[in-house]
């Protein structure tokens, strides 16, 4: 499974961005940290297709911000590659988009800026089954306070 740099000591990690310039930089990224990428594309259809049903340990999605279409690829790709770890990388990051992106799967989250230093290292955090976020986040992922009915539960 030697696909653009994967090799014996990376995870095989696939890369989805509709603007080429942005896939290329993730890409880079990836290599600069160590990771390999197994695949590339545009769209998670596209991506599902340039991995020729190898599976890869985590999808790289990047995008403008993490915001509803964005998690709505995330949750495609994690359907179609059976619940794969997932990092996104984007221009800009919005508390409520970066609780809701969490919320409903993504694992990791790179601001562009960061990515040369942090994503390879984001990718295998994730991959281990912990969560990343940039650091101006994370507030975003403060517990919230329990409800009443929450706390009852708990008292039982």
């Amino acid at each position: 499974m030697a696909a653009d740099g994967v090799t014996n000591g990376s995870l095989p990690v696939a890369v989805c961005a509709m603007e080429p310039s942005f896939r290329d930089q993730v890409c880079e990224a990836l290599a600069q940290g160590g990771q390999g990428v197994l695949a590339r594309a545009e769209t998670a259809e596209g991506l599902l297709a340039s991995c020729n049903g190898n599976v890869p340990a985590c999808v790289v999605v990047a995008a403008d911000r993490p915001d509803r279409s964005t998690v709505g690829t995330v949750r495609l790709i994690r359907s179609m590659f059976g619940g794969v770890s997932t990092v996104v990388v984007c221009r800009r990051a919005a508390a409520p988009d970066v609780r809701r992106a969490l919320e409903l799967g993504v694992g990791g989250i790179v601001l562009q800026d960061e990515a040369r230093e942090a994503l390879a290292t984001v990718v295998a955090v994730v991959c281990a089954g912990q969560v990343a976020v940039p650091s101006t986040q994370r507030g975003a992922v403060r517990a919230r306070a329990l409800t009443t009915r929450e706390k009852q539960i708990l008292v039982l």
